[in-house]
């Protein structure tokens, strides 16, 4: 019998050490085997480190092993410390069970007086919902020593969070020479790099200046959390001018999980008085002056903020309204892959008053210099614009090519549906013995066994399946004819009107890009001047006018995707 292993260690600071270490887990689970003479498949030994119990959808080893069970389990035993290595939430746990079961793979407990997990019987089920519940129990008390273990540390000077920018931190061993607990040590040469972002600030530039600096000096930055370029931003910068650290004081609890109903988690801000604090000079990197200096910069920008947007915070969120340029949002950097973004600057000829002059440029480039993307190139706004539009009516927006995606696409509205690989026959007997399981669990019910919640569970899983039974059997509607000269000449009639629509309003023509264009258009710089290409599709368009006509068509119409390359020139 081939055996499959499955371990996960959860952040719970008091727990036994055999479940603090998948490590150790796996070792139990192969001497298990080994006194048991099953071989362990190695393709089948999942792991999960650190991820909550309450958490199913988001555990990449449980992903795993789930989809291994299909089309048929290659292999017939899962080793596993405790039963709530596989969950901690009563409900999930139970199904997660019950999928193995079924696959005909068995559970066993690995730990010293560890049991066969079975469900042949009422009161096996049973058994298995109360160490459920109680694991559910278990993990609610488990939150709570977490913090008190977290808050202990913390008083003690020990690291209870990441790592920080300036900052290394150290693991200590303990009597058996494994890690007792993380302390933190400034490293010198990232803390210059925060000293130098203070004084800059101090001296008067702003973040996206500080930003360009220090990548022109190719300057130790953080590991970028999702931006690919490593390097600095505005962003980050403010991170460190805003984190107390640098001045010695260690703040912990800002935050707080908040658990849902079923395990699910919500990330909340708590009142600053329930925060703890805790100074120590060994951490400082900036000076009292030089803080004091940046948070009296910060204090009278915030006020000319204020006073500049007429009491209100400067800038404002999102309101739903579409871009005032046409094509933000729908190009990139062929450098990078960051977007582009509408820069302007002011120009005046002699004689003449101030105007302003718009162009496209790589955001990246602008926020954090030429070290991290070299694509200094300004495109002006009107000519490439005018540029793709006229790329676009020549290579998609062409009566040739739209006559031909038409004809695919009728070729596909015309086409038979394919006949479902059940029969009707088979359909209404799966039926029949869905009622009867449905008449069965609703009379459990009403015994009021101690099992209910399992059987609703059952109950509505076995009520989806009848209704999509009864779906299936339900005459299909009658599928109108399809008019081939009222949709030719529905196109023939738009088409003209899709091409001005581009040009003769913004929001127009930036909704039919939306619907035209497959992903962005990268615009690459060359010896020869900026090319741009990108992937357009006329499946949207095309099946919006067949739906207009009262035509069933299958969803997912993909009649083409056209490419789209142009030139456009560079101020």
């Amino acid at each position: 019998m081939i055996a499959a292993i499955y371990a996960r260690k959860s952040n719970d600071q008091n727990v036994p050490d055999d479940e603090k270490s998948i490590t150790r887990q796996v070792t139990i689970a192969r001497a298990y085997a080994e006194r048991h003479g099953w071989p362990i498949d190695e393709a089948h030994v999942y792991t999960d480190d650190g991820i909550s119990g309450a958490e199913f959808s988001k555990r990449p080893g449980l992903v795993a092993l789930l989809n291994a069970l299909k089309p048929r389990a290659p292999f017939s035993a899962l080793l596993i410390y405790d039963s709530d290595r596989l969950g901690r939430e009563q409900f999930e746990t139970s199904y997660l069970c019950k999928q193995l079961d079924v696959a005909g793979v068995a559970i066993h407990e690995t730990k010293p007086g560890g049991r066969i997990l079975t469900f042949d019987s009422p009161i096996d089920k049973m058994m298995a919902a109360f160490l459920g519940g109680a694991s559910e129990i278990e993990r609610a008390k488990g939150s709570v020593r977490t913090r008190s273990a977290l808050a202990e540390k913390f008083t003690r000077g020990h690291v209870v969070g990441g790592t920080v920018f300036g900052y290394r931190n150290i693991g200590v061993p303990g009597p058996d020479s494994e890690r007792s607990h993380v302390v933190r040590e400034i490293q010198p040469e990232e803390a210059a790099v925060v000293r130098e972002i203070f004084a800059l600030y101090a001296q008067g530039l702003g973040c996206k200046s500080i930003a360009k600096r220090l990548n022109a000096q190719a300057a130790l930055c953080p590991k970028p959390r999702r931006h690919p370029q490593r390097g600095w931003a505005p962003s980050s910068v403010r991170v460190v001018l805003h984190n107390p650290l640098y001045r010695g004081e260690v703040i912990w609890g800002r935050f707080r999980t908040r658990n849902l109903r079923w395990g699910h988690k919500e990330l909340t801000r708590r009142p600053a008085d329930d925060w703890s604090r805790l100074h120590d000079e060994k951490f400082r990197i900036v000076s009292q002056t030089v803080w004091a200096a940046v948070r009296e910069r910060m204090g009278l920008m915030r006020k000319s903020y204020l006073r500049h947007s007429d009491g209100k915070l400067w800038g404002r969120p999102p309101n739903g309204k579409e871009s005032p340029y046409l094509l933000t949002g729908f190009t990139a950097c062929g450098v990078c892959g960051a977007s582009l973004y509408v820069m302007s600057d002011k120009t005046r000829g002699i004689g003449r008053p101030k105007l302003r002059r718009f162009s496209y440029r790589c955001q990246v480039h602008v926020q954090r210099g030429n070290a991290v993307c070299a694509n200094a190139v300004s495109l002006p706004m009107l000519d490439t614009d005018a540029a793709v539009l006229e790329t676009l009516e020549s290579s998609v927006l062409n009566p040739e090519i739209v006559e031909r995606m038409i004809l695919l696409a009728i070729a596909d509205l015309d086409r038979p549906s394919e006949q479902p690989a059940t029969t009707p026959k088979d359909l209404r007997a799966k039926l029949a013995t869905l009622d009867r399981e449905l008449t069965r669990l609703t009379e459990a019910i009403k015994l009021g066994t101690r099992t209910v919640p399992l059987l609703v569970k059952e109950l509505e899983t076995a009520q989806r399946s009848r209704d999509a039974i009864s779906a299936l059997l339900a005459p299909a509607p009658a599928r109108p004819r399809l008019d081939q000269t009222a949709l030719r000449r529905e196109v023939e009639e738009r088409l003209a009107d899709w091409q001005g629509a581009l040009r003769r309003n913004r929001p127009q023509g930036r909704q039919l890009l939306r619907k035209l264009l497959v992903g962005r258009l990268r615009f690459t710089p060359g010896p020869e001047g900026v090319i741009f290409e990108g992937r357009c599709s006329l499946g949207q368009i095309i099946h919006g006018l067949a739906t207009t006509k009262s035509l069933v068509s299958r969803p997912g119409l993909e009649p083409g995707t056209p490419c789209l390359k142009g030139r456009c020139s560079t101020v």
